[in-house]
């Protein structure tokens, strides 16, 4: 089975993971506790707390570094973290520098963009790992969703996430009468920003049933990418979440809104794995809904 041959690896591994020690807090905002999880390792502490969003340049210097940067994903299944081949066209590796233990990335055998949309393939080896660690699969898509490398690439986490706790943001989902209201989009309005979600019926948990769900979704939040002629084709960045219960979909309009803050899928489930003091200290004094509003598209 998937979650023996996940387990069996990840003690073979042990020695080709970095020590990752994080401190855990809480911070509560209208009504939701959200995680925050600090890593020690780095310990990046500056002496003034930036406010300002990154320059464009500064932006621009950033994504000329990743386009020259090696291919980490590359020939995966001879990456000292692979745990096995899913398929011929998807590998399952650790992630490295994980902050939940058999944290795990589906990765593609060939480069394939991360900037396009999920398929019916990546539904189906998804839905496997999600099972296999009873987690949480989440996927960043365009410039400014968070997203780290360009090759293709799931993660999946398993669940409950921190102190045995499930996601904050799934008391919000589950605990406002939303439980009942299957096989549709639901906004969550208690939500200052932008949000698409879809509880699943028993008869969802299939590969086609989730392709249909994600673009349904992509379509309640006019997110489907459009051709503008030529090879200019428009990227519009979100966020991706799916576990066997539920799927949500955020829009992004900035990754990052100050040199010390930045999130991904993982910010808009109410859970924020940062490698600062500073990061911790902007959160605690904007507020994590302010700052995933900022991030994503506020509610007209």
């Amino acid at each position: 089975m998937l979650s023996e041959i996940i387990e069996e690896k990840f003690k073979l591994c042990t020695d080709f993971f970095l020590p990752n020690p994080f401190e855990f807090s809480k911070c509560h905002d209208q009504g939701l506790d959200f995680f925050i999880c600090r890593s020690t390792r780095f310990m990046m502490v500056k002496p003034k707390l930036e406010k300002t969003s990154l320059s464009k340049n500064k932006k621009r210097e950033l994504k000329k570094k990743q386009k020259h940067r090696k291919d980490p994903f590359e020939n995966p299944s001879t990456h000292s973290l692979f745990i096995t081949q899913l398929n011929e066209q998807y590998s399952l590796i650790f992630n490295k520098f994980y902050f939940v233990p058999k944290h795990v990335l589906i990765v593609t055998t060939d480069f394939v963009n991360q900037n396009t949309s999920l398929t019916k393939d990546d539904f189906e080896v998804t839905m496997q790992v999600i099972e296999a660690l009873e987690g949480m699969a989440y996927f960043n898509h365009g410039p400014e969703s968070g997203m780290s490398q360009p090759h293709r690439h799931i993660q999946v986490v398993p669940l409950p996430l921190i102190e045995e706790k499930r996601p904050p943001i799934e008391t919000l989902l589950f605990g406002s009468g939303t439980e009942n209201e299957k096989n549709k989009v639901i906004e969550l309005e208690s939500l200052p920003y932008r949000n698409s979600f879809w509880i699943f019926s028993q008869d969802s948990w299939n590969a086609k049933s989730l392709l249909h769900i994600y673009n349904e979704l992509l379509k309640s939040l006019d997110l489907f990418e459009t051709n503008k002629g030529g090879n200019n084709e428009k990227v519009c960045s979100y966020n991706w979440v799916c576990t066997k219960e539920y799927m949500m979909v955020v829009p992004r309009s900035i990754s990052d809104l100050s040199v010390h803050f930045g999130t991904n899928s993982m910010g808009y489930t109410g859970s924020f794995f940062i490698y600062s003091e500073n990061a911790e200290e902007y959160i605690k004094k904007n507020g994590p809904l302010k700052l995933l509003t900022m991030s994503g598209f506020k509610k007209h």
